[in-house]
């Protein structure tokens, strides 16, 4: 569903109720209220419990560098099939590109805490080469690694 427009009623019936809902309320508070009732109402808590479960062990893995999804299916308990799922459904993204965003959200730190040049930093960061690491990182910020350190500024995914 990453990038593709659908009619709302194709993903879940109710949503044109809430679209309905939300188009009488004008104030912006009563607009999030009626979101979040909704949401109450559609996700059970138990859903909820066990997804922010599953999301909390896939963000505390720490070391991103040679994670493969079968290394990553084995460390949090579930199967490749229903991490495929899980990542899918919760995370909006596949599994292989959860690893990809975790390998570049760990090299915009490295860019912020690291004077070292952008090969090194790139293999620290587990790249196998430095166009890997280049193509990889600009598939996210649409610019290179040195484009980005030109541009950073003190907080690590902002720029000029």
């Amino acid at each position: 569903m990453n990038n593709i427009v659908c009619d709302g009623n194709d993903i879940c019936k109710q949503l044109s109720n809430l679209a309905n809902d939300l188009n009488g309320e004008e104030e912006f508070s009563q607009q999030v209220k009626i979101i979040l009732s909704w949401i109450r109402n559609t996700v059970s808590f138990n859903q909820i419990k066990y997804a922010t479960s599953r999301a909390e062990k896939l963000t505390s893995c720490i070391c991103y560098n040679n994670l493969t999804v079968k290394k990553l299916s084995k460390e949090i308990g579930l199967s490749e099939r229903q991490l495929s799922r899980f990542s899918n459904d919760w995370l909006g993204m596949s599994t292989e590109q959860f690893i990809h965003y975790r390998k570049y959200l760990n090299c915009l730190n490295l860019l912020h805490q690291s004077k070292q040049n952008l090969t090194a930093l790139g293999m620290q960061a587990g790249y196998y080469d430095q166009s890997h690491f280049i193509h990889q990182f600009k598939s996210f910020t649409d610019m290179t690694p040195r484009q980005y350190r030109e541009a950073k500024t003190d907080l690590p995914g902002h720029i000029y």
